[in-house]
């Protein structure tokens, strides 16, 4: 990816007009916006990465833990707004009412 950083960013720009035109599937627009965020992180752009993702966050997406475990975060997890991130999606995690048994 890093050699195609262009390409990579074009790629995700499309993605995203693509899911736009079709306000009804939110969950595309959710995916393509976690994958921007991924994919910035990757290309070293953690501040960009970051902020897309603390956008998804504060628009009402629900990570749970995943910023914590998955590998796709590893080179943001150093970013001191990215452990903030981390920090909100699990509180926002934690308040959901459990399941009773």
């Amino acid at each position: 990816m890093q050699g195609r950083r262009a390409e990579t960013l074009a790629a995700l720009d499309a993605a995203m007009k693509i899911a736009l035109r079709h306000p009804e599937a939110v969950g595309s627009i959710e995916s393509a916006r976690r994958n921007r965020g991924t994919v910035l992180g990757v290309l070293g752009d953690s501040d960009a990465a970051v902020a897309e993702l603390r956008g998804l966050h504060d628009a009402g997406y629900v990570f749970g833990y995943m910023l914590r475990i998955s590998p796709d975060y590893e080179a943001l997890r150093p970013n001191a707004n990215f452990q903030q991130l981390m920090k909100d999606a699990e509180a926002r995690a934690n308040a959901v009412p459990r399941p009773k048994k």
